[in-house]
């Protein structure tokens, strides 16, 4: 029985191994159907995309191009992105602007008060020495006039050295001998001791004085203006002050602003205005100089009380034209 049954695994075994062996594929070729599948793909791969599809596609996209930089979304974007590089251009060349006018008018401030300072300086030294060399040679022609006996000249002429050295009485100076014998006094000796009568206080008088810059200026909206700032020193001002200036628009008078005057003393006031109504052309052919304008006048007398450095600025207001300034005049007298 135990032999029966090994000799019938024996045969299932073998049957197994002969049944493999008949399942073992040997692939010695492709099959010819495969060959000329992949040549016909291989073709119309190549064939997929013809030139003609390939102008197509191109001109299409050419188109799609044109169009989308014609289409009002991209229109408005881009003005829109336009108009903020405008708008940023205009406020760092404006805020430039500004920056170039204040270093210039406190550089020109600086050095208006050193001239100022070595005016008055050079002014009260001038005036101080003129005044000592007076008063000297008022004492010469005193002696001058005693050592002739011409004692009521020589009073007269003491009576004016004791006011130019604002000592309120008149004493005889102690080097000046007084005659006690009546014979050496001059033929009317009576005139001779008495003092003089007191002139009376002459109105100081000014000389007239003209302050001019013809610097061609131009007052306009912010980022348009260009020295539309005018700096005067006034060295001797006198009891009345007169503001002119010959202005006008490029083409037409169409321009309104206000002129503005700042004082030593840092006040600031308002003094005139121009409009269409005070910018008058008088020459036919167009304006160039002031010459050209009748001028603008503006009465500056409660405003210019002493010496020092005035400002005038003309500011902008309203119109289609900014202001092209030709000249400014401060007149004094």
């Amino acid at each position: 029985m135990l032999t029966r049954v090994i000799c019938i695994l024996v045969v299932i075994v073998c049957c197994g191994m002969v049944s493999g062996r008949a399942n073992a594929l040997t692939i010695e070729k492709e099959p010819t159907e495969l060959i000329e599948l992949r040549q016909k793909y291989t073709l119309e791969k190549k064939e997929a995309v013809s030139p003609s599809q390939f102008v197509k596609l191109q001109r299409e996209y050419e188109i799609a191009k044109r169009d989308a930089m014609q289409s009002g979304a991209y229109i408005n974007q881009r003005k829109a992105l336009e108009n903020t590089r405008d708008e940023e251009i205009r406020k760092i060349n404006a805020s430039c602007q500004a920056s170039l006018e204040k270093l210039e008018q406190d550089t020109l401030t600086a050095i208006d008060r050193k001239y100022q300072q070595d005016l008055a300086d050079f002014e009260v030294k001038a005036i101080n020495q003129t005044h000592a060399d007076y008063i000297n040679a008022l004492e010469k022609l005193e002696k001058a006039l005693i050592a002739k006996n011409d004692l009521a000249g020589a009073l007269m002429v003491q009576t004016e050295r004791k006011k130019q050295l604002n000592t309120p009485d008149i004493v005889a100076p102690a080097s000046t001998p007084m005659p006690s014998q009546p014979t050496v006094v001059s033929p009317q000796p009576a005139a001779a001791v008495v003092p003089p009568p007191v002139p009376k206080a002459v109105e100081k008088k000014y000389s007239p004085q003209t302050y001019s810059n013809s610097t061609h200026g131009i007052a306009g909206s912010t980022g348009n203006e260009f020295n539309n700032v005018y700096t005067f020193n006034l060295t001797a001002p006198g009891q009345h002050a007169k503001l002119s200036f010959n202005a006008y628009g490029k083409k037409s008078n169409d321009s309104h602003g206000e002129v503005y005057l700042s004082a030593p003393n840092g006040t600031r006031s308002k003094v005139a205005e121009w409009s269409p109504d005070n910018l008058k052309a008088i020459n036919f052919y167009g304006v160039k100089s002031a010459q050209d304008v009748e001028p603008v006048e503006a009465d500056i007398t409660e405003q210019v009380t002493a010496a020092g450095t005035y400002q005038i600025q003309f500011k902008y207001k309203d119109g289609d034209e900014a202001l092209n300034i030709y000249q400014v005049k401060i007149d004094t007298w």
